[in-house]
């Protein structure tokens, strides 16, 4: 009997690889996503630390007119960095989105393949199983036919 083979074969182990790809790309994402909230956050404690230790200073009297500009140009640098790292924060969380919902399809894909695969190897079988029953049968009947007319 020729060897049966899985025609999809190929496509199934590129739906494995999709999804290690994937896997490892989402993965690259969530660590940057992590960096970034972490980043974010430093930022703002140092803002609120700075924010903070001015009023304090503030209230000593502690500033000169001319230190007082730098001081606020300081902070609003501050605030802009706090910003940028929060709109970055949110952009990696967009695009982990989207990255799981690419592996969450790839790994659908992949799934399906693989009970294709399994059903494809379930009706072999039972052909195989068909067709040694069909020789057994066979046998018993030659046998049978035999024992009856040799004797």
């Amino acid at each position: 009997m020729k060897e049966a083979r899985f025609r999809l074969e190929s496509l199934l182990q590129f739906a494995d690889q999709l999804v290690d790809l994937l896997t490892l790309e989402l993965s690259a994402l969530e660590r940057s996503l992590l960096a970034a909230r972490e980043a974010a956050a430093d930022v703002s404690r140092r803002l609120r630390h700075e924010r903070a230790a001015v009023l304090k200073q503030t209230a000593e009297g502690g500033f000169r007119p001319p230190e007082v500009a730098s001081v606020w140009a300081y902070l609003e640098r501050l605030e802009r960095k706090a910003a940028e790292l929060k709109e970055s924060a949110a952009a990696l969380e967009a695009a982990v989105a989207r990255k799981r919902d690419e592996l969450l399809a790839a790994e659908k894909e992949r799934r399906m393949l693989l009970k294709l695969k399994e059903e494809f190897e379930a009706a072999v079988r039972a052909e195989l199983n068909r067709r040694h029953q069909q020789f057994l049968d066979e046998l018993a009947g030659g046998r049978h036919f035999r024992s009856r007319h040799e004797g």
